[in-house]
């Protein structure tokens, strides 16, 4: 595997393990007490987080079956 494909697949483990973190907050009670456009905001950013994790899983399948 190619240095920059070992690079994403890092990126891809350590972004799935900030969007779990970040899941894992919005179901605790404190976050009950998060202000409304916050709440918002993370939302927000779970959404955009995960639509780049599906991109680079994206890659991260070409990679392994060769196909682009």
């Amino acid at each position: 595997m190619e240095a920059y494909q070992n690079r994403v697949l890092l990126e891809a483990k350590e972004l799935a393990k900030k969007i779990n973190s970040l899941q894992l907050f919005m179901v605790k009670e404190t976050f009950h007490d998060v202000d409304s456009k916050e709440k918002i905001r993370m939302y927000r950013q779970l959404n955009v987080m995960s639509q780049y994790l599906n991109i680079l899983n994206e890659r991260i399948d070409s990679f392994l079956i060769g196909k682009n």
